[in-house]
């Protein structure tokens, strides 16, 4: 055991580096954590925690790291993690939702409607939206100042320091997220439903001068060609609106550091 004594500090800082890398994984939806599964996500995880888990084994004094000290520190990687990737993922919440709720106006989710045990049905919209999203992402570089802020974490809050300082500050810029993002999804929304609700209106119009037309047999094809012609007219404003949100990212991950603060007593 003398022999291998040497490797209890570099598999700690793994371990605790791997707790917060994981659940940025896991939240985040640019690294895919339902389409990528097995070896592969396990690779880019420790792929992104090697580097952190080399800095952590050469700063951290472990000596005083044991038994639930080690628990704790585990624990508070663990809500670290949450904490920031629900943040950083609110902008990819944002594209996944207004997708959805384009799907709920035009009839296609109504079967989850009439049977909520029906959960295997996803949001195709959702999808394609989010995907434009990741995309342009990526392109605006996005993912490289993604990846440098969880390597930057490890500076910003050290492992070694246990409690959160700063926590109504937290809160309140986390409530600030959500009410964004819940005007964000109404607004960027809001043309699809709009149509939707106008194209109702007309069958029902329709149908009163024509009592015996099967409105419903009508009202749902013709919702699903228009909506899917008005979504592909619809994808330049989504590429704009994804450059406003990349730029709002920027700004969260710039301001993340000075909102949440760690402190080791």
């Amino acid at each position: 055991m003398y022999y291998f004594s040497w490797l209890s500090e570099p598999l700690t800082s793994l371990i605790l580096c791997s707790a917060r890398v994981y659940i940025y994984i896991y939240v985040i939806s640019l690294f895919a954590f339902k389409e990528i599964k097995g070896v592969i996500l396990y690779s880019i995880a420790f792929t992104l925690t090697i580097t952190p888990a080399l800095y952590i084994s050469e700063q951290v004094n472990f000596s005083n790291i044991r038994g639930a000290v080690f628990f704790l520190l585990f624990i508070k990687e663990l809500l670290l993690g949450l904490i920031v990737g629900l943040m950083l993922a609110v902008p990819f919440w944002i594209f996944e939702s207004t997708g959805a709720l384009f799907d709920n106006q035009r009839g296609v989710l109504m079967g989850e409607q009439i049977n909520p045990a029906m959960t295997t049905s996803n949001s195709v919209s959702g999808y394609i939206i989010k995907s434009i999203f990741i995309i342009t992402f990526i392109y605006n570089n996005g993912f490289s100042q993604l990846v440098a802020l969880i390597w930057d974490s490890y500076v910003f809050w050290p492992v070694d320091s246990l409690y959160f300082s700063q926590t109504k500050q937290v809160v309140t810029y986390w409530l600030l997220l959500l009410s964004e993002s819940f005007i964000s999804i109404l607004v960027y929304s809001a043309p699809f439903s709009v149509l939707l609700l106008l194209i109702d209106f007309s069958i029902a119009i329709l149908s009163l001068h024509s009592p015996r037309m099967q409105v419903t047999l009508i009202a749902l094809p013709t919702k699903i060609l228009i909506s899917i012609a008005f979504l592909i007219v619809y994808i330049p404003g989504l590429v704009n609106l994804s450059e406003k949100q990349i730029i709002r990212q920027e700004n969260i991950i710039h301001n993340i550091p000075n909102i949440i603060r760690l402190s080791k007593d």
